[in-house]
């Protein structure tokens, strides 16, 4: 009987796991296994790869740098409407 790993609840990808994965990916690891061994979905870890790989190639330090950005962004947007009255004021009257 295999033991598996337990899946995590939903949270981001780390950057020790990033480094797994371009790891597991050099020794041309399928996706699937790559999930299995870090105990994530496979549709995860096909997400990560296909976001955050530059030029076709998965690199850790580089795939690690492209998710904090798309975060700050998405936060910063956020920050807006709680910062710029006239957007806040908007928001609200539209809710």
């Amino acid at each position: 009987m295999r033991k598996r790993k337990k899946k995590t609840k939903a949270k981001q990808i780390n950057y020790k796991e990033r480094v797994q994965i371009e790891t597991l990916l050099g020794e041309d690891t399928s996706k699937r296994e790559i999930a299995r061994k870090l105990g994530r979905e496979a549709s995860s870890i096909r997400y990560e790869i296909e976001q955050n790989s530059v030029k076709g190639k998965y690199n850790a330090d580089k795939a690690h740098t492209k998710a904090k950005q798309r975060r700050w962004r998405v936060k910063k947007d956020v920050l807006k409407v709680a910062v710029k009255k006239e957007i806040k004021d908007y928001v609200i009257e539209k809710i």
